[in-house]
């Protein structure tokens, strides 16, 4: 249900936001009357919004919001050489554009976020996002877009490091021409990292990106793809050759190695507790699970159960695929036989030989 706010602003003509029948000239003045005792509280823009700030808006822990797009544009712009986003989300946040009908980011509702000072450095020091998320966050429907360069700036950052950070894809467009659409900064053994896809387009020079930067302790991440569509703004595959050594790509999973700046060494990371598993979805281009390192016991977990791939499939895990439809491209000369991919089914399961340019995996009779 919707709540009234407690208390009375006057009405202004013109406003951005809504919440029942009061209107808001701006967005921090609707945040402010939404109660933190979790009760669910609407807010629906009625105009667009942008602002100059680092710090952007935040919702807090117990505030539970739905945050209708409504066809308009929030956005910022950060000026200064440090972190930002538009919304840091610690509480409960649900985003929709009642103009995307379709679900898939073509209504006219967007979150957008540009950086005059994003971090270019090879190992960044600081991000700038669209929305950090440090509670539970659900994509319905619109779009959240990231404008700026960088090496670290994502339309959605799902970060566990002070708290559990869970982030649910239904529908809607995350798209980052520059970068990763989305990143999984599983930066804690404690908190748990969890990203589930229904639904919806995830699109970006890497669409996401499953990032373990600890290589001493078992960090915590958990990614389950159902369905939807990731996409690339990198250079497309073309008969087999790719674009870069490892992409472009649409799911990178780095469960393999971390730079240590001690010792200036790259180590294996402790993968133990970080889990995939892809149900279905379409794969435009590569998919990339690495997990190079001596011990076993650092070993991350990776199911492939359904889906579409049009690119290369690498998975460093063996018997690790039971089900989908695959092209696979050799480095070499862009073809693959059933032979080169032995050790990727799981036990009782089988490949079949292409037909209508896949390859499929079913069980073993």
């Amino acid at each position: 249900s919707v709540i009234k706010p407690n208390t009375d602003p006057v009405p202004v003509q013109n406003g951005v936001a809504m919440i029942g029948s009061v209107v808001f000239d701006n967005v921090y003045d609707a945040l402010k009357v939404v109660p933190f005792d979790e009760t669910e509280t609407l807010i629906t823009l009625i105009g667009d919004c942008g602002i100059t700030s680092n710090a952007g808006y935040t919702v807090n822990a117990k505030q539970n919001i739905v945050l209708d797009l409504n066809g308009h544009v929030l956005s910022s712009a950060a000026a200064l050489a440090s972190s930002s986003a538009l919304i840091t989300n610690k509480g409960t946040l649900t985003i929709k554009d009642s103009t995307d009908t379709a679900k898939n980011g073509s209504g006219k509702g967007k979150l957008t976020t540009s950086a005059t000072n994003p971090d270019m450095q090879a190992c960044p020091g600081y991000a700038n996002n669209t929305i950090t998320n440090i509670g539970t966050l659900t994509l319905e429907s619109g779009t959240i877009e990231m404008a700026a360069g960088g090496k670290a700036t994502y339309p959605v950052d799902n970060n566990s490091g002070s708290a559990s950070a869970v982030f649910t894809m239904n529908g809607g467009h995350l798209y980052n021409f520059f970068t990763n659409a989305l990143r999984m900064f599983c930066n804690s053994d404690q908190n748990d990292n969890i990203v589930v896809i229904n639904g919806g387009i995830v699109e970006g020079y890497g669409a996401l990106w499953m990032q373990n930067p600890n290589h001493s302790k078992a960090n915590k991440g958990q990614l389950i793809i159902n369905d939807g569509e990731f996409k690339t703004t990198a250079k497309k595959v073309v008969s087999g050759e790719l674009a870069l050594a490892e992409g472009p790509s649409n799911i990178t999973v780095d469960f393999s190695r971390v730079y240590n700046y001690n010792t200036s060494t790259y180590q294996q990371a402790n993968a133990s507790n970080m889990y995939v598993t892809i149900y279905g979805g379409l794969f435009n281009e590569n998919v990339w699970i690495k997990d190079q390192g001596e011990d076993t016991s650092k070993a991350g977990h990776a199911e492939i159960k359904g889906g579409t791939f049009n690119g290369y499939l690498y998975v460093a895990l063996e018997k690790t695929v039971q089900g989908g439809k695959y092209i696979f491209f050799d480095y070499n000369n862009g073809t693959t036989t059933l032979s080169d991919m032995e050790g990727y089914n799981s036990d009782g399961y089988v490949f079949t030989d292409i037909e209508n340019g896949y390859f499929s995996v079913v069980p073993a009779n």
